[in-house]
């Protein structure tokens, strides 16, 4: 810790000193090879940022996706709440009938991400590649983009 004094503010301030290296209680799984990586190019945050936060296993690469999906379909069915709300706000059941509806639709995209996440994480899995926290998000609000496209087209009244 190191004291300061700003010539505005005469009470002294405390802040951290940043380290080259973490301490040794925060050491990941992934450690060895940061450290490795921080010697070949010099500064361990920049390693840290783009090695760190890749997904290896198939849980992590299913739970990023699937956090995505879920975070954007929340954004979508939110909205499409607000707006029923608002436009139904004269209907005797307007408020009951929003809820069901949004529910019931939110529940079966929670449904259809669960299962295409794991497909997908499933995929990357077999083919040995790890999966970054953009892709992840690519995936997630790519899967909520083709809901919503699907739902207002009529493919399915065709089937």
């Amino acid at each position: 810790m190191i004291h300061s004094v700003n010539p505005l503010h005469p009470t002294p301030t405390l802040y951290r000193q940043p380290t080259l290296h973490p301490p040794p209680s925060t050491l990941t799984p992934h450690h060895d090879f940061l450290q490795s990586a921080s010697q070949s190019c010099g500064t361990f945050e920049l390693c840290f940022c783009v090695c760190a936060c890749v997904c290896v296993c198939f849980t992590e690469m299913w739970y990023w996706v699937f956090l995505w999906c879920l975070f954007s379909s929340l954004l979508v069915h939110g909205a499409v709440g607000l707006l029923m709300c608002v436009m139904l706000q004269r209907h005797r059941r307007g408020r009951l009938i929003t809820v069901v509806i949004v529910s019931v639709g939110f529940l079966a995209s929670l449904t259809g991400s669960v299962i295409t996440s794991a497909a997908v994480a499933g995929v990357y899995r077999v083919a040995g590649k790890d999966m970054a926290p953009l892709e992840a998000l690519v995936f997630g609000v790519g899967q909520t983009t083709l809901t919503v496209l699907i739902s207002f087209s009529r493919i399915l009244a065709t089937l």
